[in-house]
């Protein structure tokens, strides 16, 4: 399962200006999407489901009570890395840098798309427009994201299972579990 974090509630820039009883009670409303979507990925995590969730780095929601069970998992991390690197430009055609917040229990996930920014190359800045702009995943970042699952999956069955006792699920066999 795949989460982002609506990030608007949590941003600090975008609520730098507001009231901040406002601010409370919109998080507040925030809270209980976080406490569902905890709930589930617990849930899910009994039956050995796994997760990917993301939001900007540095955003409070990473800060946010209602997350602290996932982080109580095994094996999960939270990771930093850079839309940059995933072909992210900007409306001037630049590369935005977007720094993004990826929690997991899948490691091989995280070392896909939780690459920090080289250094390399110039940016726009991620605001205004850019910063809407910036809510889109690249294809790279799509690619990323399978090739990680990819190499996840090849490397459950080679721990789980040895070549000779593996055989794919037949479409009755589906249809049965269905």
């Amino acid at each position: 399962m795949v989460w982002e974090i609506r990030c608007g509630p949590w941003s600090r820039i975008q609520h730098l200006n507001d009231n901040a009883e406002e601010l409370e009670e919109l998080r507040q409303q925030r809270r209980l999407a976080l406490r569902e979507m905890t709930d589930t990925i617990l849930e899910l995590n009994k039956l050995d489901c796994h997760f990917l969730l993301e939001n900007p780095w540095g955003t409070d929601s990473w800060e946010q009570d209602e997350l602290k069970p996932i982080f109580q998992l095994d094996g999960v991390q939270l990771r930093k890395g850079s839309m940059c690197n995933f072909g992210l430009r900007g409306k001037d055609g630049l590369l935005l840098r977007k720094d993004t917040g990826w929690c997991s229990d899948l490691p091989r996930v995280l070392d896909a798309v939780a690459l920090p920014c080289n250094g390399a190359h110039q940016h726009e800045l991620c605001l205004g427009g850019n910063a809407k702009h910036a809510q889109i995943y690249t294809k790279k970042l799509c690619r990323a994201v399978i090739d990680g699952l990819k190499a996840e999956s090849s490397n459950n069955v080679a721990m789980s299972v040895s070549a000779s006792m593996w055989r794919p699920m037949t479409s009755g066999l589906l249809h049965e579990v269905l």
